[in-house]
Formats: C-alpha cells, sequence, structure tokens
C-alpha cells in the first residue's frame, strides 16, 4: 500500500478530509456495539473495522474516509482509479 504523502501521485487525493478514516472507525464501532447490545444482527458489517484498521495502520488514518478505496483497490492494482 502507498503511504499517503504518495496518494497524489496516483491522482487520488484524499488530504482534505470531509470525514477521516479515524473517526468512521470510531462512529462504526459505537455503532456495531450499540446495534449487538439491543440484538440486531451484524454479521454483515464485521468486516468494516477490519478495512477502517488496515487504513489506519497503512496511514490514512486523518486522511478523508474515501481514502479506503486504496485498501480494497491499491493503485497499480491493475482496476483504473475512477
Amino acid at each position: 500500500m502507498p503511504s499517503a504523502t504518495r496518494l497524489s501521485t496516483t491522482g487520488r487525493d484524499y488530504h482534505r478530509p470531509n470525514f477521516s478514516t479515524r473517526h468512521l472507525l470510531k462512529d462504526v464501532l459505537l455503532v456495531l456495539h450499540e446495534a449487538a447490545a439491543r440484538g440486531l444482527a451484524t454479521e454483515a458489517l464485521t468486516g468494516l473495522p477490519l478495512i477502517l484498521e488496515r487504513g489506519i495502520a497503512n496511514g490514512l488514518g486523518d486522511l478523508d474516509y474515501s481514502s479506503l478505496y486504496d485498501v480494497v483497490n491499491p493503485p497499480g492494482s491493475g482496476t483504473p482509479a475512477p
């Protein structure tokens, strides 16, 4: 995965966050906790914190949450960026 400073050279720029990846992880964990406490099914969302944590570990925590696209479709993976 490229570093956060290299993202803008790939045509993907997430440096002006509307909502950071780190904040999204916090909110997702709160939602999962509250939903589970109320007996709601959360199985479909269990992979989301893992993707968010991977993005944060790769330097995307303070960037816009749309940077998660680079986690699931890294630059140079063969799939063109939109």
